[in-house]
């Protein structure tokens, strides 16, 4: 459980800092050993702060400083073991009653946006619920394969217009294999043509699904993108004309080496790119 997890981790680094402590102690005068011991006690605390974040759980800062204060100076606790342990249970129940209707909330709000969102002018459909609407229609025919590498700008935001990712804040394009990303963009780029610009609405099953991918994207979130495609692997595209394909059906090893070489080769000349959210 969480706090029992927390409560580790502070008496561990409780026997860091002491040590520490000692040595200071030993090697400083008083007035630095006061100054060092309190900057490591403003440490510490922005550390602990950080834990109690991710409890997810309204807290009284004086207990959290008394139950700290009291293992610190090996005190008896305030109380039993057994009403400890309690405490932790109906706080965990607590949280996860409380995460549980957050997400189905978030669910309910995703697929409400994309029904609205299909309706909207110029919006397509896939099988799958992809949604998306061809902002600019790219002029070239060439579209990503399975095992194209690509280069795009993007901007990524949840269904409110939060954002969480953007290639374009970066002033930097990003490249990547299209086998190493979320379905809901595997799919979208298969279907672009080089220099298109579309807007994707990927529901949660094509995207982090029920567990998201803390903190900036929750579970079970449809996610809007605005995808550029600027650039797609040369090689790949020639490996889909017809007659090469017939060929590396029947020499298979071969087909996969050359593919294996051409993405790292490219991959290797764009190594300085960023790379988007990966499968999580």
């Amino acid at each position: 459980m969480k706090f029992v997890r927390l409560s580790a981790a502070i008496i561990s680094s409780c026997f860091f800092f002491a040590s520490f402590a000692t040595h200071a102690q030993s090697t400083e005068s008083e007035d630095e050993l006061h100054t060092f011991s309190y900057v490591l006690g403003v440490q510490f605390g922005a550390q602990i702060l950080q834990q109690l974040e991710q409890v997810s759980a309204d807290l009284d800062l004086k207990s959290v400083s008394a139950g700290l204060m009291d293992t610190l100076f090996d005190q008896p606790f305030k109380f039993s073991e057994e009403d400890m342990n309690t405490a932790i249970e109906n706080a965990t129940a607590e949280i996860e009653s409380r995460n549980k209707a957050m997400v189905e909330q978030i669910m309910e709000e995703g697929n409400m946006f994309r029904e609205n969102y299909a309706k909207q002018e110029n919006v397509q459909a896939t099988d799958s619920g992809l949604l998306y609407r061809v902002i600019v229609d790219g002029d070239s025919t060439h579209k990503p394969v399975s095992t194209s590498s690509v280069v795009v700008h993007y901007r990524g935001m949840l269904i409110d217009g939060t954002p969480f990712d953007s290639s374009y804040d970066r002033n930097q394009p990003a490249a990547f294999d299209v086998q190493g990303i979320i379905p809901g963009w595997m799919e979208a780029l298969q279907l672009m043509t080089v220099g298109s610009i579309w807007e994707v609405v990927i529901p949660p099953e094509l995207a982090y699904g029920e567990r998201g991918a803390p903190p900036v994207i929750p579970p079970n979130a449809t996610l809007v993108f605005e995808i550029e495609l600027i650039e797609v692997n040369w090689i790949a595209l020639e490996f889909s004309s017809r007659a090469k394909r017939r060929y590396f059906a029947r020499n298979q090893d071969v087909a996969l080496w050359l593919t294996e070489f051409a993405q790292w080769h490219w991959i290797w000349k764009r190594r300085s790119f960023i790379l988007p959210p990966k499968k999580m």
